[in-house]
């Protein structure tokens, strides 16, 4: 199947559905589990709203299910492994149960290999899986190390407010060398995302426009940074990977 068809396939829209509601669903939880873990803007903004996010995310996921379902309901019997370890991440990320409500990411050194391999998987296994294709596994690998790199900025920032004992890499090692650190890991991946059979250049190219963005965060930065810039950049190699 080609990959664009597998990237427009509504099993990949109903995956991008269901990526966004989880990422909202995390904030939401760690908002009523663990709020000082959350920057002031985001505690202000789900103080202001806390409904709101759930609302628009579980209303574009329904939409998206029903998509899915009228265009051609997924072959349960071949989907429902990879559906299954894609929510256990999920879960498992985002509320197993333990103190402060922190999931596998508040396990000392697991937040950033979580992180990077849940969102590998939603965004690359999942949608290509859901569409009857092979997972494609350098692609996969190369995106696991794009997500870490995408994610060392937020460990930055939240240096100071996580737990001492997390471990992350700027609380181990700074914050300049965490920051070198992802773009060995985005460099790696454009690497990576050249060589795998096609090759997927839209990939390639949103590794290399996340460069330059990521060593801005090598001090903590405003919200609209995470929110929108190094958040954006994830979003944005779904539609460049499907044309590019």
């Amino acid at each position: 199947m080609e990959a664009t068809s597998v990237l427009w396939h509504p099993m990949a829209i109903w995956t991008g559905a269901a990526a966004g509601w989880t990422y909202t669903f995390q904030r939401w939880w760690k908002w009523r589990n663990n709020p000082e873990a959350l920057s002031p803007e985001r505690r202000l903004a789900f103080a202001r709203s806390p409904w709101s996010g759930m609302i628009v995310w579980t209303s574009v996921l329904a939409a998206a299910t029903c998509t899915l379902l009228a265009h051609e309901p997924p072959a349960i019997s071949s989907f429902a492994p990879w559906l299954f370890i894609a929510a256990a991440l999920s879960a498992g990320y985002a509320v197993l149960p333990r103190p402060g409500g922190e999931g596998l990411r508040g396990v000392p050194g697991l937040k950033l290999p979580v992180i990077a391999l849940t969102w590998g998987w939603a965004t690359v296994v999942l949608p290509q899986a859901g569409a009857g294709a092979d997972p494609d596994w350098a692609v996969f690998a190369g995106q696991i190390l794009f997500i870490a790199g995408l994610t060392l900025p937020f460990d930055v920032r939240d240096a100071d407010t996580d737990p001492p004992g997390l471990r992350t890499l700027p609380q181990r090692y700074g914050a300049h060398s965490a920051i070198q650190t992802a773009l060995v890991l985005l460099a790696t991946a454009a690497a990576i995302f050249v060589l795998a059979p096609g090759p997927h250049w839209g990939r390639v190219a949103v590794a290399l426009i996340a460069m330059p963005i990521v060593a801005a965060g090598v001090r903590p930065r405003q919200e609209s940074y995470y929110t929108w810039a190094l958040d954006g950049l994830l979003l944005l190699t779904g539609p460049l990977a499907a044309i590019w």
